[in-house]
């Protein structure tokens, strides 16, 4: 099994070697192509891959045109789908009006939004490029936003804008680390801001029996 990454990645490795495989960290840019497999640098194949480089830079990457053949990626690339909001405006027309979806649409500056919404990048991280408009009147950033030009090359959606309560004057957010049906763990960020970014603060947790 085959890593590359920088930060999270010497846990992971971690994990999986007491579990039994054989690892090895790899660079991006190292990983090659022999004419029927992926290999590292030794010319091995590559059977097996972990990475935490965002699947839609995979893919303009020089290799990407035989991602499918042969190498099994832990997280393989459907999950792209769960990480695009554009599924938010799928979802929306599925199940208009469902009591967990907001209002989501493809952002379109020629339609009238009346109300108050926020623009978000399609594919983005850590709470980059939101906007909120009120009344189809662009206001702004949202607080705790920032701009990364590389993101609006994806196309933004509009989705509709909501109160959310505070707790002592933070906004939470809970991630959960879901196995199967089961909630493995869970971590919650708190902000002051609308967005909740990369910089909030941070707390861990996980389930013992």
């Amino acid at each position: 099994m085959y890593f590359f990454g920088v930060v999270c990645l010497s846990y992971l490795m971690d994990t999986a070697f007491q579990a039994g495989h054989r690892v090895s960290e790899l660079s991006m840019e190292n990983i090659g192509w022999d004419g029927q497999n992926l290999v590292d640098l030794n010319d091995h194949s590559i059977d097996q891959l972990f990475k935490l480089y965002p699947w839609e830079w995979v893919w303009e990457e020089n290799f990407s045109q035989y991602l499918k053949l042969t190498t099994q990626w832990v997280e393989p690339c459907w999950k792209m789908l769960l990480s695009n909001k554009a599924i938010l405006v799928e979802l929306w027309k599925k199940f208009p009006n469902h009591p967990f979806l907001l209002e989501s649409h493809a952002f379109d500056a020629s339609v009238s939004l009346q109300g108050k919404w926020v623009k978000k990048p399609i594919l983005a991280r850590e709470g980059a490029n939101i906007r909120v408009l009120e009344d189809n009147i662009d206001q702004g950033a949202a607080s705790g936003s920032f701009y990364f030009d590389d993101y609006d090359k994806y196309g933004y959606i509009a989705q509709k804008w909501v109160n959310t309560p505070l707790y002592d004057g933070k906004l939470p957010t809970l991630g959960l680390w879901m196995v199967g049906h089961t909630c493995a763990g869970m971590s919650i960020r708190e902000d002051e801001f609308d967005i909740i970014g990369n910089d909030a603060h941070f707390a861990a947790h996980y389930f013992v029996e």
